[in-house]
């Protein structure tokens, strides 16, 4: 035990040296828009921040708590010489640490939410894996793959985005309803999530159609404890989302029309982005038409590409539910979950329109899980989705500075864009298909 554990301890160690080795050396896109919101809030105040004007890069776009993440991010630089007054006394930390952090502590503090989210992570699959194979030697690759892929060092120490953040919090609201108190904590974990990026909004719908299929499972004389304590935590999700909200009210009307304007003209359109077809994306729309370019309102025969996306959603999400609904009682925990997690995440950005290239993070940790599973047939399927993931986000973030980038994937038709769609495609329908011939072995 005491052996796993530090092993455990070292491995977080390492990935976390190694993030703070890359973070200062990409400083370019979100990352300075990030830098100068967080200056502002920090100098300026939080209210009346959400509609301030004279922004170089970007007005304010994210939910209240990423925005409170930025502002402690710039007090924890604001206040290193805690950390030397600390090492006055005690030698803690090194003198090459607080240099360092001298130097490159704006960016790191920027970052450190996804190295928390990347840890937090990893650790959570950890935990899954073992409880599920019962092996340790798995629970261990799968810690190291979460911390080691090229994907999360990518979004989190080079494009410096928390995209796993929101997706830990809405797993564990899952994860915790069957526990002692989770029924008060679940919607408390997933108003959380959303208050940090809203990408988790697709998991709404299955959310409630868990809670109330769970719920009514319950024993007759505990459905109205479970009803109780589930509107207890639901009404402290509701007071802390007003709470987040209220730094930033700048009294110029009534708070509940502040936070619908933040939410309509602030958030919400970024969360949306342009009603291209594939905002970025490697998905159905980047097979068949022009990334960035096509428009969702595309007609084809009697539908839009966003209205037929609409529809093969609706499709899969159905279907799913039903499943769900019909099985509770025999379906195996986690597993299952993990499965409709990774089923709905990918269904959303492989087929709705105007999706962004990191939107695929809301799956990456059931994703995780699933290729140390012990079900082998899909090792090799969930590595080439990882290998397509890094080459969809690292075509995004230097096709713009880099002509021999976008010429690798654009050129000849965007023939590397399109291979890699269809393979995303490929790996989508081959793993839907396999869990399909697995529910008979309750997967």
């Amino acid at each position: 035990m005491k052996k796993s554990f530090f092993g455990v301890l070292l491995l977080i160690l390492l990935g976390l040296l190694v993030r703070a080795f890359l973070s200062p050396l990409f400083v370019k896109g979100d990352l300075l828009v990030f830098k100068e919101w967080s200056v502002s809030l920090y100098d300026e105040g939080l209210a009346g921040s959400y509609f301030r004007e004279g922004w170089i890069y970007s007005v304010p776009t994210q939910p209240p708590l990423m925005m409170l993440m930025l502002w402690i991010s710039r007090w924890l630089y604001e206040h290193l010489y805690l950390l030397a007054q600390a090492h006055n006394i005690f030698r803690v930390p090194p003198g090459f640490v607080l240099l360092w952090l001298k130097e490159n502590g704006m960016i790191f503090f920027l970052r450190c939410w996804s190295f928390v989210a990347e840890v937090g992570g990893g650790a959570l699959s950890y935990l899954i894996i073992k409880e599920i194979t019962r092996r340790e030697k798995y629970a261990f690759f799968g810690l190291a793959f979460f911390l080691f892929n090229p994907v999360t060092l990518f979004d989190g120490s080079i494009w410096g985005q928390p995209d796993l953040l929101s997706p830990l919090l809405v797993i564990l609201s899952f994860l915790v309803f069957r526990k002692s108190y989770g029924q008060f904590l679940s919607p408390i974990f997933f108003s959380l999530g959303l208050l940090i990026k809203p990408t988790v909004a697709i998991f709404i719908p299955f959310y409630f159609v868990f809670v109330l299929r769970d719920t009514l499972s319950s024993e007759t004389r505990n459905i109205k404890k479970s009803l109780a304590t589930l509107f207890l935590g639901s009404v402290i999700s509701l007071m802390l989302a007003l709470l987040i909200f209220l730094p930033f009210y700048d009294r110029s009307t009534n708070f509940f029309s502040f936070m619908v304007n933040v939410i309509s003209t602030r958030i919400l359109p970024s969360a949306k982005g342009i009603t291209h077809a594939s905002n970025s994306a490697f998905n159905l729309y980047t097979l068949f038409f022009t990334i960035d370019e096509t428009s969702g309102d595309y007609q084809l025969v009697l539908f839009s590409l966003t209205q037929i996306g609409n529809i093969i959603v609706a499709m899969i999400m159905t279907g799913l539910f039903r499943f769900w609904w019909r099985n509770q009682t025999r379906i195996v925990w986690p597993n299952a979950l993990i499965v409709f997690l990774l089923v709905i995440g990918e269904s959303w950005f492989l087929f709705k329109t105007g999706m962004l290239e990191r939107y695929f993070f809301v799956v990456f940790l059931p994703t995780t899980i699933m290729l140390f599973m012990g079900a082998r047939e899909i090792v090799l399927p969930l590595l080439v989705q990882n290998i397509v993931w890094f080459g969809n986000l690292f075509y995004s973030f230097f096709q713009r500075d880099y002509s021999s980038v976008k010429y690798l994937f654009e050129g000849h038709n965007y023939l590397l864009i399109r291979a890699l769609s269809l393979i995303n495609l490929v790996v989508f329908i081959y793993i839907v298909l396999f869990l399909r011939r697995s529910v008979n072995n309750k997967l």
